[in-house]
């Protein structure tokens, strides 16, 4: 049973780590994203704001994950992203000090040619990190599911041989 309970912990230990925090990454680059794409339509400060504290946090995260990652497969991963994602906010930039100087059309054409394909990269590398996240918890789960499955059919042939013995 200890070991059964040494295994789950060891489950919730990894998901806490690693697939929370890369799923909320994902989601607040998603939303950081939308921000930068808001502001290129209506020019209010408090969404680049917005949009970069999120790009903190995400980057922050990204750095943390790459640094506890156990194998450098899965540090690769978390560091092309953690490089696509400072690639993207340049652009960002590039794209809203663009439509800040009235060069909407600049500004768009930043957005298309470089932004959209970084974001294809940020999104793609932080989906192959939750995949990869999602696995090793998966398979973290499977196995503590087996240990839980071999103590009980233990316990069971024990409480068969405790029957048998004192009868």
């Amino acid at each position: 049973l200890a070991r059964s309970s040494i295994t789950y912990d060891a489950v919730l230990q990894a998901e806490r780590a690693s697939l929370l925090p890369a799923m909320q990454t994902e989601s607040d680059v998603r939303f950081a994203r939308l921000q930068y794409v808001r502001f290129l339509l209506n020019p209010d400060e408090r969404l680049v704001r917005a949009g970069d504290s999120l790009v903190v946090s995400s980057r922050n995260q990204l750095v943390q994950l790459r640094d506890s990652a156990e194998t450098s497969e899965t540090r690769a991963i978390w560091a092309e992203a953690l490089d696509a994602l400072d690639r993207l906010q340049t652009a960002w930039h590039s794209s809203i000090d663009a439509a800040r100087a009235g060069q909407r059309r600049a500004a768009l054409a930043i957005r298309d040619a470089r932004i959209s394909p970084l974001g294809d990269s940020v999104r793609a590398a932080l989906r192959r990190g939750v995949e990869r996240a999602e696995s090793r918890t998966d398979a973290s789960v499977a196995a503590a599911t087996d240990a839980a499955d071999r103590m009980r059919t233990l316990l069971g042939a024990a409480a068969v041989l405790a029957v048998v013995v004192g009868a």
